[in-house]
């Protein structure tokens, strides 16, 4: 859009003159107007550059004698044959304006839909951490319960190891008197006789 409308100024210059809107005047340096004040003669027109732009354009430096081939007779008349071309100028200046306009809009659009995208992510992450530090939390008090259950059965396993010593043990002792029963009771009829035998003979008795 800058080149078109450095190009319309340039047709400007030669075909409505009164549009014509020339370069600023750069300003001379010091050796310059030493040189200008000796009579030297220095070109005080701005170097050629895109409107807007540091981009140099190479124009003619001299004014041409006549107008392009394009264009036939003398220019200075010819602001009616320029306006079709000027007119197109426009219209692409307009074209451009449009577009650009479109680009702006299209590039506020996607970063706006780029935001609220980049906010429902932090969102979601923000979401995803608070279910995950909960999650740990409920995994930690989980696994303490289960080293605290498995330490209570283990207490519980060795006092019932404890009672299956003690009952076998028990077992055992009743199992040795039943067994022996009747040879206790033989021996025991048989103390108790004896007893009273020496009861009797410490008595005074003859038994033989």
């Amino acid at each position: 859009m800058q080149l078109i409308t450095k190009a319309k100024n340039r047709l400007m210059k030669y075909y409505n003159p009164a549009l014509y809107k020339p370069p600023p005047q750069r300003e001379l340096t010091e050796e310059e107007r030493i040189a200008q004040n000796m009579g030297e003669v220095i070109p005080t027109e701005a170097p050629k550059m895109i409107a807007g732009t540091n981009i140099a354009v190479n124009l003619l430096t001299k004014k041409p004698a006549a107008a392009p081939e394009t264009w036939e007779g003398d220019r200075k008349n010819k602001g009616s044959q320029s306006g079709g071309i000027t007119a197109l100028m426009d219209m692409l200046t307009r074209d451009l304006e449009t577009q650009m306009q479109d680009a702006e809009h299209d590039e506020k659009t996607a970063q706006r839909d780029y935001e609220t995208v980049m906010a429902d992510g932090k969102a979601s992450i923000a979401k995803d951490s608070a279910s995950l530090t909960a999650t740990t939390e409920a995994k930690a008090t989980a696994d303490t319960r289960k080293n605290e259950a498995s330490n209570e059965r283990k207490l519980k396993n060795e006092e019932l190891a404890a009672v299956n010593k003690n009952i076998a043990d028990l077992h055992g002792s009743c199992d040795f008197l039943v067994s022996n029963f009747d040879f206790r009771k033989v021996a025991r009829t048989q103390e108790r006789e004896s007893l009273k035998n020496a009861k009797a003979v410490l008595s005074g008795a003859n038994f033989s």
